[in-house]
């Protein structure tokens, strides 16, 4: 069944017979203590936490305020009225319009789910 005869498997060591190492490296000591030193420091067993904050309804509506004060709802209607002519808007203006709907809807959508 396994065809390395079980030399991964097991305790980390050298084997003095076979003048190699065998077992699992995943085992070894170094690998253990960089693991502890990993949890210890990312606060699994109380360092300092560095995850953030979840997001509030205060600073959701304050980035939409933000996005708003960018590109106001008023012109995003015109634009969308005015779809079929030309208007006087150019390729940046209508770019950056394009970046701050597709948050909104993006951010909405996100929300609505993460707050379910």
């Amino acid at each position: 069944m396994h065809r390395d005869g079980g030399t991964y498997r097991g305790q980390w060591y050298y084997h003095e017979t076979h003048k190699r190492w065998e077992g699992n490296p995943a085992s070894s000591a170094e690998v253990q203590d960089v693991l502890v030193a990993i949890k210890h420091k990312s606060g699994a067993e109380g360092g300092n936490r560095t995850h953030s904050l979840a997001m509030s309804k205060e600073y959701m509506e304050r980035m939409f305020r933000w996005s708003e004060g960018k590109v106001s709802i008023e012109t995003a209607e015109q634009v969308l009225k005015d779809a079929g002519q030309a208007t006087n808007m150019s390729v940046e203006e209508r770019s950056l319009m394009t970046k701050h709907l597709e948050f909104r809807a993006f951010a909405s959508t996100a929300w609505t789910v993460w707050s379910r």
